[in-house]
């Protein structure tokens, strides 16, 4: 039997540690970040973001793709601003058609949907130079100036690029009625020491904030270092379950985004460049957000990783098992390179040869708008996280004993919750390392303040592959749910009545299992058995019940 020990405590909401700047105040409302989550209208808040390169789609094509991420449960797009695709030509900017960059983000706002601007000056994503010009990588080359560092004359030029990025996008920040709430700052930058690092990031903030660009959420890459000013942006973190970059064809080891645990690891990303991690932060200042969680992986030459619709469903689900309170995806929505010869090669000392004109990523969007079944399977913890996320974002997270992701032997659990109310997360997937299944299993809560629960009441077997969300101690209306063998969607209110609505695990028995005496009546439902055992009401869920079931309190 499994036995998981639940939080006894809340960490400490702290809002004095990050300086971030102004811009969180709009007509739209208030936004505010501390070190465990963000603050929407003094709320906590749990969004999902997904990366979109709008330079990568047809600007006709913008409106109803945009659309159609919102429906997926998308809340906030990102996209990179490759400098590249705008200033082909030192001193000649193209911001027209699908290069428009003030149109998209208008789009965007139409659509309902926040924007996080991510406009390097390099921002990597498989483009030719990581996106710098090649009249600009030919000076670094030289040894004129040095890049991505506080070289004047690199600064120079990175002052006439974020102030035409900050023209494009006057009238559409968030405190001005706009969509734009956020700007990472450069991308896997490996930089350290004087005119590097904290500096340097430092520096492209005051340039991006006299530029125009004044924004309630600052942040960068958690990789390869972090040497970064730590009070004026935010760590983020990626988590892919695969990558085109490794060196071997094969399948790689058991990997990390699929064990839970708190660590904020970084899965299969490793240190760019071989590079060790310096600068030092102390975790408990910064939220656990994602910016690059892999919505699909992309293709070399030599690895054509493909990744399965449980591969990414499980690697989310396990984020935020573990978690993560902001999920990002990259990429959510796949798309192509405006022209030819825009791609990352080896030919331009980059280390991969990738596909000229396509990045379809295997997104649950793909590169000509399809959606894949991981769009979907997606849309169900999106779901669930918009309705529960407010309580879910305040959570302290518990792991089970088995956090190796080389251990493929045990059950892999994590429990979110405050005073024994929250959600537990069960995987028990693994990309290309199939784990057993799990026959007679009951899991055995120690609860805080002593005592414990065990669930389910009849042991079940857990198949293999499967992974799911459980509701633990949850009020629905006046009834105490104890735990249910199903995964919550949704719910809302109507005056005085409450609905949830939950799905059943393929392979998995479902059974509800209330407090007597919370349950004041539960009228009669084809297909389901009620027994009062001792202090719990037991509802169970026959195999062949005609759906969708209504249970009635």
């Amino acid at each position: 039997m499994t036995v998981l020990r639940l939080s006894t405590h809340l960490p400490h909401v702290e809002r004095d540690f990050l300086a971030l700047g102004d811009g969180g105040v709009g007509p739209a409302g208030t936004l505010a970040v501390n070190n465990r989550y963000i603050e929407r209208d003094g709320r906590p808040w749990m969004p999902v973001m997904g990366e979109f390169h709008y330079s990568r789609c047809p600007e006709g094509e913008w409106a109803d793709e945009l659309q159609r991420m919102r429906a997926g449960g998308i809340a906030i797009v990102a996209t990179y601003v490759f400098w590249n695709h705008h200033e082909a030509e030192e001193g000649r900017y193209d911001w027209r058609g699908r290069r428009d960059l003030a149109r998209f983000a208008r789009e965007a706002h139409a659509a309902g949907l926040m924007f996080h601007l991510r406009p390097g000056p390099w921002v990597h994503a498989e483009a030719r130079n990581g996106g710098l010009p090649d009249w600009l990588q030919a000076l670094g080359d030289s040894g004129e100036i040095a890049l991505r560092s506080n070289d004047a004359r690199y600064l120079a030029h990175v002052n006439r690029f974020y102030g035409e990025i900050g023209a494009q996008l006057r009238g559409q920040l968030w405190s001005e009625g706009g969509a734009l709430v956020g700007v990472q700052l450069e991308n896997e930058y490996d930089g350290r020491g004087p005119s590097r690092g904290a500096e340097h990031i430092a520096e492209l903030k005051r340039i991006a904030i006299a530029s125009g660009l004044r924004v309630p959420l600052w942040t960068v890459t958690g990789w390869p270092t972090l040497d970064i000013p730590p009070h004026d942006v935010l760590p983020v973190s990626g988590a892919y379950p695969d990558g085109f970059w490794g060196g071997s064809t094969g399948p790689q080891p058991p990997s990390g985004v699929f064990a839970f645990n708190t660590g904020r690891s970084i899965g299969e990303m490793g240190n760019v460049g071989g590079t060790p991690p310096e600068g030092r932060i102390d975790a408990a200042h910064y939220p656990f957000f994602l910016a690059e969680a892999g919505g699909g992986m992309h293709v070399s030459y030599p690895r054509r990783p493909v990744l399965s619709t449980d591969d990414v469903a499980a690697c989310a689900l396990v984020q935020v098992g573990s978690g993560a309170n902001l999920y990002g995806y990259y990429m959510y929505h796949g798309g192509t390179n405006p022209a030819r010869g825009l791609e990352e090669t080896q030919a331009t000392r980059y280390p991969n040869d990738v596909a000229e004109l396509g990045y379809d990523f295997r997104a649950p969007l793909g590169q000509y708008g399809q959606a894949r079944a991981s769009y979907g399977r997606l849309r169900t913890l999106h779901s669930f996280m918009v309705a529960f996320g407010d309580e879910l974002a305040t959570t302290d997270t518990a792991v089970g004993d088995s956090t190796d992701p080389a251990d493929l032997t045990r059950l892999r659990v994590a429990a979110r919750s405050h005073d024994g109310r929250g959600f537990l997360f069960v995987n028990n997937h693994c990309r290309h390392h199939p784990l057993p299944g799990f026959t007679g299993a009951q899991l055995t809560l120690a609860l805080p303040g002593g005592g414990t629960q065990v669930l389910p009441v009849a042991p079940i077997d857990v198949p293999r592959g499967a992974y799911f969300i459980w509701p633990l101690n949850q009020h629905i209306g006046g009834a105490l749910l104890r735990h249910a063998t199903l995964q919550p969607l949704t719910r809302w209110s109507e005056g005085a009545s409450v609905t949830w609505v939950a799905f059943a695990s393929q392979g998995i028995a479902s059974e509800l299992s209330f407090d007597v005496a919370s349950v004041r009546s539960l009228l009669p439902a084809a297909g389901v058995r009620a027994d009062v055992l001792g202090t719990p009401l037991m509802v169970h869920v026959e195999p062949d019940a005609a759906l969708p079931l209504v249970l009635q309190l």
